[in-house]
């Protein structure tokens, strides 16, 4: 096997008959092609690495001590009692379900879709509460860190809103290609 099959299937990227039909092609479009995928392969999983370990340890934290995220929850109006225990309770195990679903590759484009889905509401959470006043640390990520809500929170569901619409867009593409 040579070197650069060894690293396609290292990266996961395409199957060996894919791989095949590289080998009868010039080496200027190999290695083009290679190139490419090899990057787009690399963002991807550095971005879902990166989101994994953030899941994985807000919701350990969350396990430990879920006391800041309950306090937060109790600021918010509109939300009843026992929703707010149920959310205090599923959120840590969703976020660690996540976590281990990006990292084994379990259903991709449903894992990605929820975590899509649970970035934009952090994001939008992380602005109520920065503009309804909030003043308490959010229990985003247990005891670890202390973090209030305002321009730094919202930076930071940003950068991971846009590290998930990165790895599902090349997920996608990636997806489209192979047919």
């Amino acid at each position: 096997m040579e070197k650069w099959q060894k690293v396609c299937k290292l990266l996961g990227s395409y199957n060996n008959e894919v791989n095949m039909n590289f080998v009868n092609t010039s080496n200027t479009v190999l290695v083009k092609r290679f190139r490419d995928l090899s990057t787009a392969s690399i963002l991807y999983i550095l971005c879902t690495y990166i989101i994994a370990a953030v899941f994985a340890v807000s919701g350990i934290a969350k396990l430990v001590d879920s006391s800041g995220l309950l306090n937060t929850l109790r600021q918010v109006p509109f939300l009843s009692g026992q929703l707010i225990v149920w959310t205090v309770t599923l959120l840590p195990l969703i976020e660690i379900g996540l976590a281990v679903a990006l990292i084994t590759r379990w259903k991709r484009s449903i894992t990605l879709a929820a975590i899509l889905i649970l970035f934009v509401f952090f994001f939008v959470f992380s602005i109520y509460g920065f503009y309804g006043g909030f003043n308490s640390d959010c229990g985003c990520f247990g005891p670890l860190v202390q973090s209030t809500f305002g321009w730094g929170m919202i930076l930071r569901n940003i950068i991971f809103l846009s590290l998930s619409v990165i790895a599902s867009m090349i997920y996608y593409k990636h997806l489209r290609e192979q047919g």
